[in-house]
């Protein structure tokens, strides 16, 4: 899980100035938005969490992704935040297969844009695993979750937090197969890597802990 050190209320904030913008610049305005790093961008536009409303958001971020895709190419980096929104909002409404597909479509976007081993690119691959393993994809998740902790851990560094994050999703994909030491081990590495970047207080060093908790408790 990435953290943000910004608030819904912040978030909130920032949205009701760009709705005050001309459309075009408003919709790029958004897609930037998210790219910022805002843990639940969903919020941004008070639609909550009900069907109703995840289902109208849906549609306004379809037409959104077509119209930009349209003015600024199928691979900007906002056509790709958009897609990133919209695989949450279908992962919300358990669209599971349409979410994988549209992650699948951003990391290889990101591999021609940014390179395969960019921040976007493994950023995009740790989702699309995410995404795997709430299908029950347990085993193409295992591999799109290696290959990214393998590629992290080469450019960034074993204790990189980035790194650590991605090995923390491989962890509980290890759990659901049931691969308990595997899992056991890979979360005593976030926890450990953790309190050695960020020290013992710190919020990911806490929250690695409690999945090692739940991890010895499985």
């Amino acid at each position: 899980m990435e953290f943000s050190a910004r608030t819904n209320e912040d978030l909130q904030n920032e949205v009701d100035r760009i709705k005050t913008m001309p459309d075009m610049m408003r919709r790029t305005k958004l897609a930037e938005t998210v790219a910022e790093g805002y843990v639940e961008p969903l919020n941004y536009a008070s639609y909550g969490r009900d069907l109703q409303r995840l289902e109208e958001a849906k549609q306004h971020h379809e037409v959104e992704i077509a119209d930009l895709s349209i003015a600024l190419g199928e691979h900007h980096e906002h056509v790709l935040a958009l897609k990133m929104f919209e695989s949450r909002l279908l992962r919300d409404l358990g669209e599971l297969q349409r979410a994988t597909e549209l992650v699948t479509q951003v990391v290889a976007s990101a591999k021609i844009m940014s390179g395969a081993d960019s921040h976007r690119t493994l950023g995009s691959m740790n989702a699309l695993a995410i995404l795997l393993w709430r299908h029950q994809r347990l085993d193409e998740a295992e591999d799109v979750a290696k290959q990214t902790c393998n590629i992290s851990e080469r450019v960034r560094g074993p204790n990189f937090p980035s790194t650590l994050s991605y090995l923390s999703t491989l962890s509980f994909i290890f759990n659901s197969q049931g691969q308990y030491n595997a899992a056991e081990k890979t979360n005593q590495r976030v926890l450990q890597g953790f309190e050695s970047t960020l020290g013992v207080e710190h919020p990911r060093t806490i929250l690695s802990a409690s999945n090692l908790a739940l991890v010895l408790n499985s």
